[in-house]
């Protein structure tokens, strides 16, 4: 009597796991019924609905249900947009920087070369008020401080 009441409970707890994996399964899945066909020229159809007058198979798909609900058109419009415009802005920022890094590297070797030709020649013409003057060695020594402290500040 004791193995009957076991085998018992043990059929009723297979058959518990078996509905309950049933039910979970019908609810994940749906199925939707599709009728193939073969037309007079031997063409394979498939559709939803039963054509009228010709001999069809009924065909049982599975399909997962959909568990996220679809956007309305307009929303994923909008979210599209959002997103170019979010990549546009974000390669403008990165334009911008690589445009002004080029134009801190020019300034920089501007004055590197401004300051090389400064070591390297004793004297300096300059043209002031359409005159050719030459630099003194005080002004010289002036212009080589104010290009060492904008080597510091711009090429850094």
């Amino acid at each position: 009597m004791n193995s009957k009441h076991l085998m018992h409970n043990l059929n009723s707890c297979i058959l518990t796991v078996l509905f309950t994996f049933l039910c979970t399964l019908s609810l994940n899945s749906h199925s939707a019924e599709v009728y193939k066909w073969v037309d007079d020229n031997g063409e394979v159809h498939y559709s939803d609905r039963k054509p009228n007058n010709i001999s069809t198979e009924s065909l049982r798909i599975r399909t997962q249900k959909n568990l996220q609900p679809r956007k309305d058109p307009i929303e994923q419009a909008a979210s599209l947009d959002e997103k170019q415009n979010t990549a546009l802005e974000a390669k403008a920022r990165k334009l911008q920087g690589e445009s002004k890094k080029r134009e801190l590297d020019a300034q920089c070797l501007a004055i590197k070369n401004n300051l090389k030709t400064l070591m390297e020649k004793s004297r300096i013409r300059i043209e002031e008020e359409g005159k050719l003057r030459y630099l003194s060695p005080d002004e010289i020594n002036n212009k080589k401080a104010a290009y060492q402290e904008q080597i510091e500040e711009f090429c850094s």
